[in-house]
């Protein structure tokens, strides 16, 4: 077999290698070790050398070109390359090799743009998904014949909005999915993915951050119950959103909005209406729960829907109208009225007082 051609195999370093393998004694560096691979010197060994000295060694063209083959592919792990070598890796016959060199994010844009077009589609595929591949070749990736490539240039973060929208009718959901997470998805291709067939799809159109409140507003009532919960589990939900939301019939979702933080007080009351005791307990619990609403909630038939309301209700009456915290028949007798309108000095309080003294 002729060597001549095959390039430079590894920097030479030391110590000398004496790896118990066939014909291994021969006098090398583990530098260029076609076993232990590529390690970073000053000097390089031409492969024909290593090559024809192991063959001085017994060793036949098949064993050579085995070890030579895994010296190079160990050669793809080394952080150290530098670019020419990497240049010289992406036409090696092996496709493993190959592959190796596609993934690298070091390696050279004009190599990237080489392999994009090698027959493999494992490596293109690999090309694909290397975030530092030009944006004009992932756009032209996405016309790839292979719709393995096609797939990862829509999981690519890289990806240009064009190649997105090229990509937003594939077949494959997989690689619709990958364009409804994309941080670059144009709004209109996102509104056209929240009408996909695919569940999991329309989950990832909820889920992405450029989804508009208009685009929430319609997946709020969405037949899938998981898109409805992702879109409740959002944070910067509009009040509107959420007002919708509260209309579902799935109780996980009522219950994530009845905890949301943006959850409006008109939504609230309505949501306390409900006969959902676990969703009127979660009313109960939230900041924006008017005092209307929470003493409705007081007189729940639900002892833990009371356990809930009872004590801000009763804490808020002291607090305002100025009774005793002992008090309890002046605050019962208040609860039965519309308290929170009241100030100190309303009738209903005189009377109140006069009923049940404080102390």
């Amino acid at each position: 077999m002729a060597w001549a051609d095959a390039g430079t195999l590894a920097p030479m370093s030391t110590p000398q290698c004496t790896a118990p393998v066939k014909g291994h004694q021969v006098a090398h560096s583990r530098a260029t070790c076609p076993v232990h691979g590529f390690m970073p010197g000053t000097e390089s060994i031409p492969v024909s050398a290593l090559a024809n000295a192991l063959s001085a060694r017994g060793l036949d063209d098949e064993e050579i070109a085995t070890l030579v083959q895994d010296a190079k592919y160990r050669a793809t792990w080394n952080k150290e390359l530098d670019p020419s070598e990497l240049a010289l890796l992406a036409k090696d016959e092996s496709e493993e090799i190959r592959l190796r060199v596609a993934e690298r994010r070091d390696t050279p844009p004009e190599v990237l743009v080489m392999l994009a077009g090698d027959d493999a589609p494992e490596v293109r595929g690999s090309v694909a998904a290397n975030e530092v591949t030009p944006a004009e070749t992932l756009l032209a990736m996405a016309k790839d014949d292979d719709a393995y490539v096609r797939y990862w240039v829509a999981a690519n973060e890289s990806a240009p909005a064009e190649a997105l929208a090229m990509l937003a009718d594939e077949d494959d959901w997989r690689t619709r999915r990958h364009v409804a997470e994309h941080k670059h998805i144009p709004p209109a291709v996102l509104a056209v993915l929240a009408r996909d067939v695919e569940e999991d799809v329309r989950v990832a159109v909820a889920a992405n951050k450029r989804a508009s409140s208009a685009l929430l507003t319609a997946l709020a009532t969405d037949s899938a119950e998981v898109v409805q919960r992702v879109v409740a589990e959002k944070r910067n939900l509009s009040p509107t959103v959420l007002h919708v939301l509260a209309t579902s019939i799935h109780d996980n979702v009522r219950a994530r909005v009845a905890e949301h933080e943006n959850t409006s007080t008109v939504t609230l009351a309505a949501m306390a209406a409900g006969d959902d005791p676990y969703v009127q307990r979660l009313v109960a619990k939230h900041r924006r729960a008017s005092w209307e609403t929470l003493t409705r909630l007081a007189d729940s038939e639900f002892e833990d829907v009371r356990d809930e309301a009872l004590p801000a209700v009763v804490a808020r009456i002291r607090l305002t109208l100025g009774i005793d915290t002992e008090n309890t028949a002046a605050i019962d007798h208040l609860r039965g009225h519309e308290w929170w309108t009241m100030k100190r000095n309303d009738p209903a309080v005189t009377v109140a007082l006069a009923l049940s003294p404080n102390a």
